[in-house]
């Protein structure tokens, strides 16, 4: 019995220990506005231990949190590179004539809200660039970015702040009128429209039915 009780206390403690190190290991990164961050989506190792790099190993997501004291925009720049071993991981693959697999560099940086919810997705596993740039609207709050992919990374977001926006409309029923060599002021987001609409001198040149109807803008 008294055997039966120490395995059992040292399961605990050993489970205890484990969860310690995951929690320890996913912990988030919090990071300052115009501050680069530097980190890689995982490493090539030698799994065999003989000498040769034979194999990736993924850290899976890594999160950096960001804190918004008011509404505005955020830019993210990223500086991508590749990994160390990655030569030798492709020389490896390349003399073993039965794995048919290619090596694609690519990172994906993703924009979370503060429940971790993907807001956006930007990486560049088709363009190859080592250069990745987005922008986003956000309101006062905290936010995620979510960095994974098989290369070393480094960034920042910037964040200028928007005050005051102008009036717009939510479908063409409401858009706003537009007075000429007045601006507009707004936020664009990717999933609303805003539409305005402008009226003209009836002196001016007769345009066709569908270029007197209200136009929404949109963020591309």
């Amino acid at each position: 019995m008294k055997r039966k009780r120490m395995w059992t206390a040292l399961l605990l403690v050993l489970l205890c220990a484990l969860a310690t190190g995951m929690s320890a290991f996913a912990e988030d990164v919090s990071i300052k506005n115009k501050k680069w961050v530097s980190g890689q989506g995982g490493a090539y190792i030698d799994s065999d231990k003989d000498g040769r790099v034979d194999d990736f190993r993924s850290w899976g997501k890594s999160y950096y949190k960001i804190q918004i004291p008011k509404q505005g925009y955020i830019v993210v720049e990223a500086k991508l590179s590749s990994l160390p071993g990655e030569k030798q991981y492709i020389e490896y693959i390349s003399e073993d004539s039965d794995r048919d697999e290619k090596v694609d560099h690519s990172t994906s940086l993703s924009l979370l809200n503060s429940n971790k919810k993907q807001l956006s997705e930007h990486n560049n596993w088709l363009s190859g660039k080592k250069n990745l740039v987005f922008t986003a609207v956000v309101k006062k709050g905290t936010y995620y970015i979510a960095a994974e992919g098989n290369q070393k990374y480094r960034f920042r977001y910037s964040f200028t702040s928007v005050s005051k926006v102008s009036k717009t409309g939510k479908r063409p029923a409401k858009a706003v009128s537009l007075k000429k060599g007045k601006t507009v002021k707004s936020l664009i987001t990717g999933d609303k429209d805003q539409y305005f609409k402008i009226k003209l001198n009836r002196k001016g040149k007769r345009l066709k039915r569908e270029e007197t109807m209200p136009y929404p803008i949109r963020k591309i």
